[in-house]
């Protein structure tokens, strides 16, 4: 679980403790450093570590996170910028997994959000009472699948559609717009 702002007394516990280790004031607790080579990509030059530690019997409300067993600190260098993250486990991974998970699960919140948004324009979306937005994400979600189940509407294109020209077409199309629902 990521550590933000939000839960200031936990946030600064944990970076406190980082910047000590950083500094060597703190030596006592074992660590585990994993750490990714250099990557250009996109015009940047990106590099990330991550740091995992075990014994965290030091840290002031421990007892608030149901078996709370590892804290975490993801840095990243993009073009000479450090950012620093920090999570909270109750797994027992190396930071090599515990990257891994991260990186995964960022790259399919990535993914997901950047489609909903190209195809149905989320990020502009207004709607902000009651139970509306969520009920309307899961809509978009499934559009979505189903938009990307759904065939080209030039059958005889072997040309790969993206997903608002679908939209599009099935809005225009009765036809097209039954073939998205049902796949017929």
């Amino acid at each position: 679980m990521a550590v933000k702002d939000n839960q200031k007394t936990l946030h600064q516990d944990i970076r406190e403790y980082f910047e000590g280790l950083e500094q060597g004031a703190i030596r006592e607790l074992p660590e585990d450093v994993w750490k990714t080579e250099e990557e250009r990509k996109h015009g940047r030059v990106e590099q990330r570590e991550v740091r995992s530690v075990t014994d965290v019997g030091w840290l002031e409300g421990k007892g608030a996170w149901k078996d709370l067993k590892t804290i975490i600190q993801y840095r990243s260098w993009r073009n000479g910028i450090i950012t620093d993250r920090y999570y909270i486990s109750n797994a027992d991974m190396s930071a090599m997994e515990f990257y891994q998970c991260i990186r995964g699960h960022w790259s399919i919140e990535n993914r997901l959000h950047w489609r909903l948004d190209m195809v149905f324009g989320e990020d502009a979306c207004k709607v902000s009472k009651g139970h509306a937005p969520e009920n309307l994400n899961i809509l978009r979600k499934v559009a979505l699948s189903l938009l990307r189940a759904a065939q080209n509407p030039e059958y005889q294109s072997k040309k790969r559609m993206s997903g608002p020209k679908k939209r599009f077409i099935a809005s225009l199309n009765p036809d097209y717009m039954f073939t998205v629902f049902f796949g017929k």
